[in-house]
């Protein structure tokens, strides 16, 4: 679990990061089995960073809601949603959680966005799309 920095009206925001590395042949099938994993299970924000080197990919996934209002608080089964993600290791048996090469390519930009509700109460600015 991560905290954000203050977003708009002081928002602050929570999300579940995951980092992982793969092949790149198999990302864009990863970018979509997670989108639908997170329809599934209640989760209507998907962004994520990626470092790209030597056919292989360094992501730094992140997984959160929009803006929580008295009134309708969302509810996500945390247990349902690792376990689905979990399991795409045998889907994908060369992805592997954390990240390869150190720093250099850390994946800290390029953010690309799959799933947004309340942007500006999530994200500092307009990133690149996906």
């Amino acid at each position: 679990m991560v905290g954000s920095d203050f977003k708009r009206n002081n928002a602050e925001n929570y999300s579940i990061r995951i980092d992982c590395n793969l092949p790149l042949t198999d990302k864009s099938h990863l970018i979509d089995d997670l989108a639908q994993i997170c329809k599934e299970e209640n989760i209507n924000v998907f962004y994520y960073h990626e470092a790209d080197f030597n056919n292989h990919c360094n992501l730094m996934l992140f997984f959160t809601n929009g803006r929580q209002k008295q009134d309708s608080i969302q509810n996500v089964d945390i247990n349902s949603f690792g376990t689905k993600v979990r399991r795409l290791t045998e889907k994908y048996p060369l992805l592997h959680f954390g990240h390869l090469e150190g720093f250099k390519y850390y994946p800290s930009h390029n953010t690309h966005v799959r799933l947004m509700a309340d942007e500006d109460y999530i994200l500092n600015e307009k990133q690149n799309s996906f």
